[in-house]
């Protein structure tokens, strides 16, 4: 993408009518330090952008489009070809999508939160029907007790085992967090029995035929270790980013998304 393209996209993002309104949401003269014209030049193409400018719009666009903003001007000042393929492929695999945890955001929160027990998580694990009904009570915060269509021993055990808790005439989550152990915090018995709910997890929600709003991709393949090391960091950096855009209430506008990571440094024992 050109440089030229990135403005002329974010013109259109923020649903701005003419280059001149997009020269003001970004700073104007005091900020972009250039008339309105040579702006206009800037998007029509006809001038190089330059650092200084670069740098102005970076404080004054949303952080998911900062990459964009430094692939297109690079792009603009070197131009893509086999020189600098590297150069791009480097910066690509390396900008990561912005982490911006809101003050609010509910995964950080430490009130009204719980580890799954291992009654809880063997439960969950032998009943998907109780499983996929305790998600949806807790991404939607209450499941009215007229719609809940599945076997009402289940939901009974549910309740017993303090999962979800009947609230006037729905049913509503105990904690706002259920958090699952790990070999950090956890005896191996419950670590084990937390491993087999996130595959049973898995289960429950995979299209087996395949969907176009699903995605499932693996790799095994040999990397140096500061490599391994990098990706595994990496792929929790991500997950905080998922979880930074998480909605607190539901206003219909929202839909669930479900996301499961697995990433592994082999040993060559584990092909034994």
């Amino acid at each position: 993408m050109k440089f030229k393209d990135f403005l002329n996209n974010l013109k259109v993002k923020k649903n701005l009518r003419t280059i001149r309104d997009l020269y003001e949401v970004l700073g104007g003269e005091e900020q972009l330090e250039m008339s309105i014209r040579h702006f206009q030049h800037i998007c029509s193409g006809k001038y190089a952008p330059t650092v200084t400018t670069v740098a102005a719009i970076f404080q004054n666009i949303e952080l998911e489009d900062r990459k964009d903003l430094i692939l297109s001007f690079f792009e603009s000042s070197l131009g893509r070809n086999s020189k600098s393929k590297s150069f791009f492929d480097f910066l690509s695999l390396n900008l990561s999508p912005p982490v911006n945890l809101p003050k609010s955001n509910i995964w950080e929160s430490n009130q009204h939160q719980m580890f799954y027990s291992e009654d809880q998580l063997n439960f969950l694990k032998l009943n998907p029907a109780a499983l996929k009904f305790h998600k949806k009570v807790l991404l939607f915060n209450k499941v009215p007790r007229s719609s809940c269509k599945i076997d009402p021993l289940i939901v009974s055990r549910l309740v017993e085992l303090e999962l979800v808790k009947l609230v006037g005439h729905n049913y509503v989550p105990t904690r706002n967090i259920y958090r699952i152990p790990t070999y950090e915090n956890s005896s191996s018995k419950s670590v084990i029995a937390g491993t087999n709910y996130l595959i049973k997890f898995l289960e429950s929600f995979t299209t087996k035929t395949g969907s176009e709003t699903q995605k499932i991709s693996t790799c095994l393949q040999l990397v140096k270790i500061k490599n391994a090391e990098k990706i595994l960091e990496q792929s929790l950096n991500f997950q905080k980013w998922i979880q930074s855009t998480a909605e607190v209430s539901y206003s219909g506008e929202e839909v669930p998304l479900a996301y499961l990571n697995f990433t592994k440094i082999l040993d060559l024992k584990d092909f034994d």
